[in-house]
């Protein structure tokens, strides 16, 4: 479903002395409008693009009088908001003979994966594989850096004819407008 936002998204909170009219800019252009009473603030479920970027929060009070505020952000679709989790399982047979026989079908597999937001900033996930002479277990996470990116990190183990074999990886993500 296209209207569910898995990935954390930024909130924007302040505080108006008078009843005020709030303007966010998002990369100089305007995404929302709206009246807010004397008091706190909270502005959810925004229309942010991903990657780097910059908001601007204008608060215009009744006598006119316009306060603002720059509000740097990273929003990234790799990590889960706090709490929601994400899984698959698929289970099949190895498919032989492709295009040479019909219903030519070997060994069973099957694959799993979860991934947990444990918090906005942190996703953890683990993942496994198995076949009659095959497995793999393996896990990472993923941790947004301020501004800065995504730094992640994962770790495999797996065993094939009763061979080892591991897997480690680090990596880094950025995006800003055209670059990535």
């Amino acid at each position: 479903r296209p209207d569910i936002i898995t990935y954390p998204m930024p909130r924007v909170s302040g505080r108006a002395a008078l009843p005020s009219t709030v303007e966010l800019l998002v990369d100089g252009r305007s995404v929302l409008q709206t009246q807010v009473n004397a008091g706190e603030f909270l502005l959810d479920s925004l229309p942010f693009s991903t990657g780097a970027g910059e908001a601007q929060l204008v608060v215009t009070d009744i006598h006119g009088n316009a306060t603002s505020a720059n509000l740097p952000f990273y929003v990234t679709n790799n990590l889960l908001a706090s709490g929601l989790t994400d899984f698959a399982i698929s289970a099949g047979f190895f498919r032989e003979n492709y295009a040479v026989r019909t219903f030519s079908y070997g060994d069973f597999a099957a694959t799993g994966s979860l991934r947990h937001g444990l918090s906005d900033t942190i996703t953890a996930e683990i993942r496994a594989e198995a076949s009659r002479d095959f497995w793999l277990l393996g896990g990472g996470v993923q941790t947004r850096l301020a501004t800065w990116g995504i730094l992640s990190a994962a770790a495999a183990y797996s065993r094939y004819n009763g061979q080892g074999g591991h897997h480690i990886n680090i990596g880094y993500d950025y995006q800003a407008g055209a670059f990535s």
